[in-house]
């Protein structure tokens, strides 16, 4: 197998960066390096690379001026010496098996690629994430049909995050360099869907080593002004991608679904000719529920406190502890029959299809009638 080069962007995260590293320098798979890119921090987080990099020799750091992440990845990248290529973001861990277990798939199973599951921590509650296609070895011709959209609106059929997955260099190389470093939105899926185009065999396992960790205070995203802009760039790259590889027809509705999946999380107003056009448009000044109160919850309540267009009588989430820490005005979703029934809508705020159903059926247990239940319209996800 030889050695695989693990290369970590770090920007300004002194508290998590010490737990991500020892996490990585315990791996049972030894041959590895470590290639610590510094972005220009300012705070204490480069000294702490330079203090690993005096201790173990496997540690290379990279110091350069703040360009971002699609830079600090090229300039990882550039100075790895493994022909395989793992990545860990610096506010999260890995289980000391971890890479063991990725190598040892990609032994089994001659792949250019073998994509892993993750655990999200979220304060002390803890989830599973595996990858919707099925565990197996796949060429990329088969998995075309379903790799952006599994094909319910919103699921990815795999994953386009970089940290779950072990790549063959060359074709990593080739994906990570064409991205232009202007990408900040989507930047993973910049790379691994066009690296996918130049592997022969991908190997999707249930491995769950990875921790994914969101921190206090990371959850409130509010997309800026110039989210459509980055958006744009982030679609555009990936057409051309695509279009260079013969795919476009096997693609194009894929991405039209992925865009407007982005479009909605990262700036849900350019929908409303009507408000809340895509949860089939409801009246000026409806008593509304909010359930759910991740990323999604946070824009749909964000953008209705802005435009006081409607009134929010509860938010909720089954999670209401959690985001309660956060300092977010959530209770639990049981609080919604003392209400009695004196809402509008409830606004079902999850971008998956099959958690939105499973958030439907727990309402229609409280008594919810199901005409007051909104979630994505038919013509919105046809549209």
């Amino acid at each position: 197998m030889g050695k695989v080069s693990i290369i970590v962007p770090v920007y300004n995260r002194e508290e998590y960066l010490e737990k991500c590293v020892k996490s990585i320098m315990m791996q049972s798979y030894s041959d590895i390096q470590i290639v610590l890119v510094d972005d220009g921090s300012t705070d204490s987080s480069l000294q702490i690379c330079r203090k690993f990099e005096k201790s173990d020799r496997r540690v290379l750091v990279i110091q350069q001026k703040n360009r971002g992440v699609v830079s600090a990845r090229q300039a990882g990248l550039s100075a790895a010496d493994g022909e395989w290529v793992a990545w860990v973001d610096s506010d999260d861990w890995i289980e000391p098996d971890y890479i063991d277990q990725l190598v040892s798939a990609q032994l089994s199973s001659g792949a250019d690629l073998v994509a892993a599951g993750f655990i999200r921590n979220t304060g002390k509650e803890t989830q599973k994430q595996l990858e919707n296609i099925p565990v197996g070895t796949y060429d990329c011709k088969s998995l075309l049909p379903q790799i952006l959209c599994i094909g319910r609106f919103f699921e990815y059929g795999l994953y386009p995050a970089l940290c779950t997955k072990l790549f063959s260099r060359k074709p990593l190389y080739k994906a990570q360099m064409a991205v232009d470093p202007r990408i900040c939105l989507g930047d993973d899926a910049a790379v691994v869907y066009p690296c996918v185009l130049e592997t022969k065999r991908i190997n999707i396992t249930d491995i769950c080593g990875y921790h994914y960790v969101q921190h206090p205070g990371s959850l409130t995203k509010v997309g800026d002004a110039d989210e459509p802009e980055r958006i744009r760039l982030l679609i555009e790259h990936l057409e051309h991608a695509f279009r260079d590889a013969g795919v476009w027809d096997i693609m194009r509705s894929q991405l039209k679904l992925y865009q407007k999946y982005l479009l909605l999380l990262r700036r849900m107003p350019i929908f409303d000719q009507q408000i809340l056009l895509p949860f089939g448009g409801i009246p000026y000044h409806s008593r509304v529920v909010i359930y759910g109160a991740g990323v999604i919850g946070q824009q749909i309540r964000q953008y209705l406190v802005d435009t006081k267009s409607a009134d929010i009588l509860l938010w909720v989430d089954r999670n209401a502890v959690y985001y309660q820490n956060e300092g977010l005005p959530v209770c639990v979703p049981e609080e919604i029959p003392l209400l009695n029934n004196q809402f509008d809508y409830v606004l079902v705020a999850n971008i998956a299809q099959s958690s939105a159903d499973s958030m439907r059926e727990y309402l229609l247990q409280l008594r919810v009638p199901a005409e007051k239940i909104r979630w994505f319209s038919q013509s919105f996800l046809g549209s």
